[in-house]
């Protein structure tokens, strides 16, 4: 591309970033926070529209399927300067939907087809992620864990008219439906049309003000420290320690291999939430700012960061 094409790619993502992430910080927040029912599934496919656009605005431009990737990296870094609520989730999930959605669009091409594919495969993320993490913490004790609930629950609740299972499928299905919806009507809708789209879900005070990266990351250790003991109480993360604790009280004779097996997650999760705590982030930051390689996407960065504290 020539300097004048280039120029018109980074600010269409820098702009699609700029948007995205002013929706997560702000709005995201609240959700988040606040622990907003389906709250989380509704910014995905706010994000699923966005990317479409962004897609279709940059459909005639080389390596297309690389932008939402460049949107969503972006807008998931950016979302460490959220004023409040769970941050780690949400840029997890921001990052993989973004490469969900990519996928079908480096293969089907960035029409029509492969917007709404790569709609339902970023629909299904908000559901696998928390068995992801989960499965990160507890290996494979973990799928014999689920086992063993339902199991019991069909054995106690024998009247339901459909298993734990089902009704996920049934709930996930819904979801993808309204994801395809979300990706026709992102790609068919005038310019107009989505403008005012974005400005209904824009918020009225942006992110000017806050510095990335994140004051947490540069912290003294012993503040991080109480973040990454805040993370591990959270009321996700105990859940799944009592759950699991209760799988194993029943399934294990030995209580010091039970204890052992606890502690093995609880050691793996305070590793994974002290690292995202650390200043790993500004460092790789700083090291991919030093790289040829990376260029394009710091430039990107760099200009998503003015806009957003416009």
């Amino acid at each position: 591309m020539d300097k004048a094409q280039n120029k018109i790619v980074r600010e269409i993502i820098s702009d699609s970033a700029a948007a995205l992430a002013l929706v997560e910080i702000a709005i995201g927040a609240f959700v988040h926070g606040f622990k907003i029912p389906l709250g989380g599934h509704l910014l995905s496919l706010n994000q699923g529209a966005f990317l479409t656009r962004a897609t279709k605005a940059l459909r005639k431009a080389p390596g297309t399927f690389r932008f939402p990737i460049y949107v969503s990296s972006i807008a998931s870094i950016l979302k460490s300067l959220s004023p409040a609520g769970n941050k780690l989730g949400p840029m997890v999930s921001i990052s993989m939907q973004g490469v969900l959605f990519a996928l079908p669009v480096a293969i089907l091409g960035p029409n029509l087809f492969g917007v709404i594919l790569g709609m339902v495969l970023l629909s299904f993320w908000s559901f696998l992620q928390p068995f992801a993490l989960l499965y990160l913490f507890y290996g494979n004790d973990l799928a014999h864990a689920i086992e063993f609930y339902l199991a019991k629950v069909d054995e106690g609740l024998p009247w339901l008219p459909f298993t734990i299972v089902q009704a996920l499928i049934f709930i996930a299905s819904v979801k993808a439906v309204l994801a395809i919806l979300t990706g026709f009507l992102a790609f068919k809708v005038s310019d107009e049309a989505f403008a005012k789209y974005r400005a209904f879900w824009r918020p009225q005070k942006t992110a000017a003000g806050f510095k990335w990266p994140e004051q947490n990351q540069n912290a003294p250790l012993g503040q991080r420290l109480r973040f990454v003991l805040r993370d591990l109480t959270r009321p996700f993360f105990l859940f799944s320690i009592v759950l699991m604790a209760v799988f194993f009280f029943f399934m294990e004779n030995s209580w010091s291999r039970m204890i052992w097996l606890l502690l093995r997650p609880l050691a793996i999760a305070f590793i994974f939430f002290y690292l995202a705590r650390s200043p790993i982030i500004s460092r790789l930051a700083g090291w991919m700012r030093s790289k040829k390689l990376f260029a394009p996407f710091m430039e990107v960065f760099d200009r998503t960061v003015e806009k957003i504290s416009l």
